[in-house]
């Protein structure tokens, strides 16, 4: 397994590498057989309400998600220990904000002082939640010190320079879960506290985002979405064709790509209707019960989770950001006990009620 584990070292720096997942679907067979339902019930969600959606696209789309989450499902399952793939996507993720520094530093030369800090492969927003996470990983994971303090100060630099107030709530929530199993998301939670007091005093136009209430602009998406759930109430329009109905692609300060700023609520509704958005609250309760009583797992799910009730972090393809998600999942499922399925459906009402505040 150290072969997968260089891989998920490259795959931050090389995201099409996240492509191999699917040769991993197999691997889902390995799962306990409650873990193997909730992804039936997850691929159901996905692919009954295409078959009906109005775009002829919409069932071999869904199919495809489908297919590439079990893979990185199947991946996750496949490598085991959290530990030691997790420790390895650090130094990825380590190697991701060095590039983030100096492409913006290239890009805006001394203007970088007063933009928000990204990356060609993420907004401000995806770039601050990933270094969150990669803060999360230098508390909790025992690496050499020297590169548990660089990973630290890089992530959180990287949380607070983006403005990213998605990955700092999502920041937050990971430390306060981490609490239920672990002392150290106290310390989480500290320095989160930490670097909003810094957010205050640099002054920075990127640092008050933080103070700001304002929505950018995302009020006007969230509203085209619902209307689009309006209208196609039970099947929604099918997977990755939102865009096409709310105005088309975004596109990025790098000139890229960018997903669609929607909650995860709304774009299921939109994609999939009401049976589409039962899918993804359902497996992710089921993960959040095979995460319980490790610190680190079910923290860094709770993270996406949090970022998850103003932007969406699960989406995928992307440059491998909802790819972790999913490896977590399947991590997480692969303890997954039949006792702690009630437990994962009252966890899945939680996520539900989180995403529609």
């Amino acid at each position: 397994m150290r072969g997968l584990a260089f891989l998920l070292a490259l795959a931050p720096l090389f995201p099409p590498l996240a492509g191999l997942a699917l040769f991993f679907v197999p691997w889902v067979r390995r799962l306990p057989l409650w873990g193997q339902a909730l992804l039936a019930l997850y691929g159901a969600s996905l692919l009954l309400p295409a078959l009906f959606a109005p775009e002829p696209l919409a069932w071999p789309l869904a199919l495809f998600r489908f297919l590439y989450v079990l893979g990185l499902v199947g991946l996750g399952v496949a490598l085991g220990r959290p530990e030691r793939a997790l420790g390895a996507w650090g130094v990825g993720l380590f190697l991701l904000y060095l590039t983030g520094f100096a492409a913006t530093y290239w890009v805006l030369g001394d203007g970088a002082v007063g933009a928000r800090l990204s990356h060609p492969f993420h907004s401000p927003v995806g770039f601050g939640f990933l270094g969150g996470l990669g803060l999360l990983l230098a508390l909790h994971l025992r690496y050499p010190w020297p590169f548990r303090a660089l990973l630290g100060l890089l992530g959180g630099a990287v949380l607070l320079l983006s403005g990213s107030r998605g990955g700092m709530l999502g920041f937050f929530v990971g430390g306060a879960a981490a609490l239920l199993f672990r002392r150290r998301g106290l310390l989480a939670l500290a320095l989160g506290g930490g670097l909003l007091l810094a957010a205050f005093a640099l002054n920075l136009p990127a640092t008050e985002r933080f103070f700001q209430a304002h929505l950018s602009g995302r009020e006007g998406v969230w509203l085209a979405a619902y209307r689009v759930f309006q209208e196609h109430p039970w099947t929604g329009v099918g997977p990755y064709l939102l865009g096409e109905r709310i105005g088309g692609v975004l596109f990025g300060p790098w000139g890229g790509l960018g997903p669609l700023p929607t909650t995860p609520l709304l774009r299921a509704l939109g994609e999939g209707g009401v049976l589409g958005a039962v899918g993804l609250p359902l497996l992710a309760g089921g993960f959040l019960a095979g995460a319980w009583g490790d610190g680190l797992l079910f923290g860094l799910l709770a993270a996406y989770l949090g970022m998850g009730m103003v932007d969406n972090p699960f989406s995928v393809p992307s440059p491998f950001r909802g790819e972790v998600f999913f490896l977590l999942g399947g991590m997480a499922l692969a303890r997954l006990e039949g006792g702690r399925a009630p437990l994962g459906l009252g966890l899945a009402g939680g996520v539900a009620l989180l995403w529609s505040l």
